[in-house]
């Protein structure tokens, strides 16, 4: 999420203004009251835990509710070079690292199989909320996401295919 961060604004912010984005950031806060709670071994209360798993379970649904809204009002652009390059990345160039690295880990099996296809998956639905909430190109990653999560459906088939067969 960090690299995620860093990633868009270092295209128009210097590490500065970067780094005081990260401070303002929500997720910042939670992780530092995250590591207080469990250092000092400390429960949160359940009316404070109910409602945080509502919202936990409710974030996907409104995660993909916002990028459907985001997708309804912007023009699709079939064969832009940089939508193109990046889904050449994550959908091929992705899972051939992985593939690279397994065997050059010596890993086997299960876990072989587990992390060849975790590195199919479509590109995150996270990197278009950042681009809309920081306004770097918002409707250039909302339609990577569309595009890699509709060829994901070819590219991840294939890989759990060649996982079964490999590993």
């Amino acid at each position: 999420y960090t690299y995620g961060i860093y990633n868009i604004l270092s295209a128009t912010k210097t590490l500065k203004e970067i780094i005081i984005s990260f401070l303002r950031l929500p997720v910042f806060h939670a992780l530092i009251v995250g590591i207080i709670f469990n250092f000092f071994n400390i429960t949160v209360p359940k009316p404070i835990l109910l409602p945080l798993n509502h919202l936990a379970d409710a974030f996907i649904a409104i995660a993909l509710i916002v990028l459907g809204a985001q997708l309804a009002k912007i023009k699709i652009n079939f064969f832009q070079r940089v939508i193109t390059w990046s889904l050449f990345g994550r959908l091929i160039i992705g899972p051939t690292l992985s593939l690279a690295l397994i065997y050059l880990l010596h890993i086997d099996g299960i876990v072989a199989q587990s992390l060849f296809i975790a590195s199919s998956f479509p590109t995150s639905r996270n990197t278009s909320t950042i681009a809309m909430e920081y306004q770097v190109e918002p409707e250039l990653h909302a339609q990577i996401v569309l595009f890699s999560t509709l060829l994901s459906s070819i590219t991840v088939t294939t890989v759990i295919f060649i996982s079964y067969i490999l590993f």
